[in-house]
């Protein structure tokens, strides 16, 4: 029952969301493909710190697309650790790894696909293991709450 629950306002939010990315599918394909890593996440880069540099290790998920898409990772991946608020840090790293003049509004279609993704992903990665749902009614659920304030106040501003 929760699940099917959860499932129903999960698709509310997802069609939203994809009329949004569909609307908005011109600002992705007027744009260079890049190199994605698509494995970034804390236990794959490390601190070199005699270089001052990062380096990413496993590189079984590599492939070209959208730029957007690694910033946004990173993103969304460092953002609590950052010692900034959401904004001011997501603003930091347009302006750090920006390659084109669209990149802003390629990066924030890229931060809400990933939003949505993940508040589903944690839940199908949960019933995978065989545990309890995190929530008994999906408005306890975080993730949602988020993807769907996020959803509510999407601008390309």
């Amino acid at each position: 029952k929760v699940i099917l629950s959860a499932l129903k306002s999960f698709r509310a939010v997802t069609r939203q969301a994809v009329k949004i990315l569909e609307k908005n599918e011109h600002v992705v394909t007027k744009t260079k493909p890049a190199f994605i890593y698509n494995d970034v996440h804390g236990d794959n880069l490390f601190w070199l710190p005699k270089e001052k540099r990062s380096l990413f290790i496993d590189w079984q998920k590599v492939s070209r697309g959208d730029p957007s898409f690694m910033p946004a990772v990173f993103a969304l991946t460092f953002e609590k650790r950052s010692g900034m608020g959401r904004d001011e840090f997501f603003n930091w790293v347009v302006e750090n790894f920006q390659e084109n003049k669209n990149f802003k509004q390629l990066f924030q279609l890229r931060i809400l696909e990933r939003e949505v993704s993940n508040m589903i992903w944690v839940v199908w990665a949960v019933l995978k293991q065989g545990k309890k749902l995190p929530f008994r009614n999906v408005l306890e659920y975080d993730r949602f709450n988020h993807t769907a304030e996020l959803l509510r106040d999407f601008s390309l501003g």
